[in-house]
């Protein structure tokens, strides 16, 4: 048995709520959790296995079964527990010095919408706070599953992704300050710290896929991923760098100035009805406080910027990566998420699907000319949004950044799915960096994206995420 500490600082807040919906402590199931969904895809695009734990197909133990563990389950079930196999640590988090900050309210998008028990319903985000600060988490388990499987990804989730949930609309990015193995002590501000931990781990991790990949750069696969659940292959990563020279810059953006009059006037909001547009102004319900955005600005170095990005990606007319004429498409739908059930619909693109009539265990996608298995198509679930966008957080020299990351499912099957995918990065790529309207009134300064294109080497691809967009 060995044992890891990895302390942690918050760049923008952590949220892993509670019963009844409000974060009393920081639940260390909302942690494991995330853990498990970017081990999942980091391993499925190193081209091994991760079963889909909510699906059908999720990996079982079976004490009778003759066969080792490590072959009746996938890796990640292996390392993170399934039924009847426990998992391979334990997790304890241990809260340092910071705060739970219980705040809530609405965050508008300067988008109403008709509503059948009143005049309309102002469209936006619930935000609350969550926790601001310092923490520890402390591993103890089998000393290769710690350095080859625990400790990677966590690395992983600090330099591209969060962690924990609602990473969505902007919580859980987080810095890593310290990391303690046993009495070995590795901190942040070593130069060298780096490249201690690759010498120590590559010494134990050349039976580790993952770890193989993340201490010794070596990639043994030459297939990858095909499927609509998030790997790496499908994922891609992007941070944009700008200065502000003003702390009260913030207060410009026109969200906070309807939060501060507690209202949207007629003029600004977008009505999404198609019968007659009430009067206005349109007042927003429990409006997030001014005041506290701007402690957490003040205090904590981070801004809620993601409603603001999200709102501008999907529905500016000028600025929208995915609407068409007749206004948001299911593409759009299914790209940035929908809370309502759907029929089938596929799980490349978003389109409905019919039975195959070829054959009726499977499913026609009309839009990508494509037959497709059953686990390649939704069906009456919410479909969750595969872009995610963080809170802007405070750098260094009065430069911010925030990221935006996510996965769009790579079909290399229809011609039609991979150029809707090809386009959509693309515009991601070029409204950001280009837009002078995306952040006004904040200036970009620079960006850094890594998405694997078609045709690239695999290797090539997972080699660049170990090195590229860092500090």
């Amino acid at each position: 048995m060995a044992e890891l500490k990895v302390k942690l600082k918050t760049l923008t807040p952590i949220w892993t709520g509670g019963v009844d919906t409000t974060m009393d402590r920081i639940h260390e199931t909302g942690i494991l959790g995330s853990l498990r969904w970017w081990y999942e895809a980091i391993v499925r695009g190193l081209g091994g296995e991760a079963c889909d734990i909510t699906g059908e197909g999720k990996c079982q133990y079976n004490l009778k079964d003759a066969r080792p563990p490590e072959e009746q389950l996938c890796s990640a079930c292996y390392v993170f527990g399934t039924t009847g196999w426990r998992r391979r640590f334990r997790l304890e988090v241990h809260p340092g010095e910071g705060e739970i900050d219980l705040t809530e309210g609405m965050f508008p998008s300067g988008r109403v919408h008709p509503d059948g028990r009143r005049q309309y319903r102002v469209g936006g985000w619930l935000l609350r706070g969550g926790y601001f600060g310092t923490l520890e988490l402390r591993f103890t388990g089998e000393e290769g599953v710690l350095l080859c499987d625990i400790l990677p990804t966590l690395l992983f989730i600090k330099q591209w992704g969060a962690l924990g949930p609602k990473t969505s609309i902007g919580y859980g990015v987080i810095e890593i300050t310290e990391i303690q193995i046993g009495n070995q002590t590795y901190e942040r501000s070593q130069s060298d710290w780096r490249m201690q931990l690759s010498n120590l781990a590559s010494q134990n991790c050349q039976g580790s896929r993952v770890g193989r990949w993340w201490w010794s750069q070596e990639v043994h696969t030459s297939s990858f991923y095909q499927g609509i659940l998030p790997a790496l292959t499908n994922m891609f990563f992007g941070k944009v760098r700008f200065e502000v020279a003003d702390s009260d810059l913030w207060g410009a953006f026109r969200a906070i100035e309807w939060l501060q009059a507690g209202q949207i006037g007629k003029d600004e909001a977008y009505w999404t009805g198609e019968g007659q547009e009430p009067s206005g102004p349109f007042t927003i319900p429990n409006p997030l406080p001014v005041s506290r955005i701007k402690r957490w600005v003040r205090h904590h170095g981070t801004f809620s910027l993601a409603p603001i990005v999200r709102t501008l990606l999907r529905y500016d007319p000028s600025i929208g990566v995915c609407t068409d004429a007749n206004g948001e498409s299911n593409w759009c739908k299914f790209v940035f998420g929908t809370v309502r059930g759907n029929e089938p619909i596929c799980g490349y693109c978003g389109a409905k699907v019919r039975k195959d009539r070829n054959d009726l265990n499977r499913w026609w996608c009309n839009n990508g000319r494509i037959s497709l298995a059953g686990h390649d198509v939704f069906s009456g679930k919410r479909i969750q949004s595969k872009v995610r966008v963080s809170w802007a957080y405070r750098t260094v020299n009065n430069e911010w950044e925030f990221r935006l990351w996510g996965w769009l499912p790579e079909n290399p099957q229809s011609d039609k799915h991979q150029q809707q995918r090809k386009e959509f990065l693309d515009a991601l790529e070029q409204r950001v960096d280009a837009s002078s309207q995306l952040l006004q009134p904040i200036q970009l300064k620079d960006s850094c994206w890594v998405v694997k294109k078609k045709g690239e080497k695999l290797g090539d691809f997972l080699i660049a995420l170990l090195g590229k967009c860092q500090e």
